[in-house]
């Protein structure tokens, strides 16, 4: 039988177009490794897998959660509200942040609710761990309404000297003055001593592709 836990919904906010901030609570301490994900129980036969974003105390942590797919795991988030009941398994996952691993500097690239686990990453490195490793993380949305957290990043940009946060649009409408195009474009260009560098990937699988692509060429 799996070993379910149970949560309790603090908060499920709409950030932008169909991205929701959910904040669970468990009923004991949770502790996870910045990258891990939960499963959670849709129905009897359904589990979606979601990236933690962090964790806001001892016992409440956060999900990025993209219900624009409609799916049936889209409806169930939709539906959640402050007070209601979940049940999931986890943290699970492998993908997780290694400050040891001799890279001077650490990128991350992701689209949409990828994310969700280089925020947890990025906080822990910086906040918690105290890294003097330069980190550059390349946010890429669509358009201008789809934007979240910049304002966040923004911030831990002007607190940490050595974080660098970029925010690309590949659809952006009227004036927008930021960056436009892809994330894999803007890293080709800007991307230093590649050789003594690490990177973290999460999006979109044509995105992740291309990253991948990019930074073996660039000899990371």
């Amino acid at each position: 039988m799996p070993n379910f836990q149970t949560a309790t919904v603090i908060k499920n906010e709409v950030l932008a177009a169909k991205f929701h901030d959910l904040v669970l609570q468990t009923e004991t301490p949770f502790s996870f490794l910045p990258g891990q994900f939960v499963s959670i129980k849709i129905n009897e036969t359904k589990m979606n897998a979601y990236s933690v974003a962090g964790k806001l105390n001892d016992k409440q942590f956060g999900l990025l959660i993209d219900t624009e797919p409609g799916g049936l795991g889209s409806q169930y988030i939709d539906k959640l509200k402050p007070g209601d009941k979940v049940e999931f398994m986890g943290p699970l996952g492998h993908m997780t942040l290694k400050l040891d691993d001799g890279a001077t500097n650490l990128y991350f690239m992701s689209t949409g609710c990828g994310i969700a686990p280089l925020k947890a990453m990025i906080e822990a490195a910086l906040v918690e761990y105290k890294t003097d490793k330069q980190l550059t993380l390349y946010l890429g949305l669509r358009h201008c309404n789809d934007v979240f957290w910049d304002q966040y990043f923004n911030d831990l940009q002007n607190r940490f000297t050595n974080f660098h946060f970029k925010l690309v649009l590949s659809k952006p409408e009227g004036a927008w003055c930021g960056v436009a195009g892809h994330i894999t474009d803007l890293a080709k260009v800007e991307v230093k001593d590649p050789a003594n560098s690490s990177v973290y990937i999460c999006g979109s699988v044509r995105m992740a592709d291309e990253a991948i692509k990019v930074f073996e060429e660039m000899g990371t």
